[in-house]
């Protein structure tokens, strides 16, 4: 009998596969953004942080098995006297961890990933959800070399405050990787549960700072989390079946309309993937020479199909309007 093989990942595009926003971005402010990588968001909170502070790239860089990862290199020397901290988060849909669920808590579970940088140091390994926090960190042993990590968060009976089926589709855990941070925004103690209503740090106080010079850098791949305490090799998809995934999240899409008269003109676009909800719309025209698009918006936007309506000035030619659809959470 055959047996299908089971991924035990939680974590969609955990090899870095997928860069549907593109593979270089400089950020230039503080805030929260995903950039390259699709899933994983930049993270980077308080003052000091204009300018073009920090370069996130897909590279084509990875230990045996991998042939992608991501890179966060700085451009500027931060040490975090006027910065809160930096780090980098995957957010889960609530109904895609349901397997952790143990009672109101969590069980057991396991973090594996691959890191590299051009320093040595300790790198903070932290999950959160709306009730509690766990931080932990593991060292980067040797500089410019692929190292392997795993850590284990121990199971909690503590309430989670991860609503399952209320909000299946909302965002109550998440996981951080750590760049740099202030004391503020440091947790008390590591390797415990920590009530976030009177710990919010989040970090491990043994946390590095990555960003200490220009081009120190912190790099990542292999990213996974599994039910347990035991870190498995780790699950690979095609990436036919991670874009899939990651297109649930954030799609670009692409329609093209022939128009033979002047006025208002709806259009309907059936989306390849169904995303986690409504999706926010950006819309970019590109007009031939015989039609012009002055103005085009969303009429009815729902999680497979967007229909849309776009006024049309000249006729006899063709419009093309490329949509980008963000259901990121």
């Amino acid at each position: 009998m055959l047996v299908q093989p089971v991924n035990r990942n939680l974590i969609i595009n955990g090899a870095m596969q997928v860069a549907q926003r593109g593979t270089s971005f400089t950020f230039s402010s503080d805030g929260a953004l995903y950039t390259t990588v699709d899933r994983f968001k930049q993270n980077y909170f308080g003052n000091s942080w204009g300018g073009d502070h920090s370069e996130i790239t897909q590279e084509t860089d990875g230990p045996d098995g991998f042939i992608y990862s991501c890179k966060i290199k700085a451009l500027v020397a931060q040490d975090y006297s006027d910065a809160l901290g930096s780090w980098v988060q995957y957010q889960f849909e609530n109904q895609d961890i349901a397997s952790l669920k143990n009672g109101n808590g969590l069980k057991d579970f396991t973090v594996s990933l691959w890191l590299k940088s051009n320093k040595t140091g300790n790198v903070t390994l932290a999950v959160e959800s709306r009730g509690y926090s766990y931080s932990t960190y593991v060292t980067i042993d040797t500089a410019n070399t692929w190292e392997y990590k795993t850590v284990t968060i121990p199971a909690t009976n503590l309430a989670s405050g991860i609503d399952y089926a209320g909000d299946p589709t909302g965002a109550g855990f998440h996981l951080k990787i750590g760049l740099g941070s202030d004391g503020s925004w440091l947790v008390s103690t590591d390797d415990q549960w920590n009530d976030r209503d009177t710990d919010r740090g989040a970090m491990s106080p043994q946390q590095t700072n990555f960003q200490s010079s220009v081009n120190d850098y912190l790099q990542f791949t292999g990213v996974k989390l599994e039910v347990g305490n035991t870190a498995t090799p780790f699950d690979h998809r095609s990436y036919g079946e991670e874009l899939a995934l990651c297109q649930r999240y954030y799609q670009i899409a692409f329609n093209r309309a022939r128009i033979s008269s002047i006025g208002y003109h709806y259009q309907t676009f059936y989306l390849p993937s169904k995303m986690r909800a409504a999706a926010t719309t950006t819309f970019a025209i590109t007009n031939s020479s015989n039609a012009t698009c002055n103005d085009v918006q969303a009429i009815i936007n729902d999680t497979s199909s967007i229909w849309f309506l776009m006024y049309v000035s000249a006729n006899d030619g063709s419009v093309q309007v490329w949509l980008d659809l963000d259901a990121e959470l």
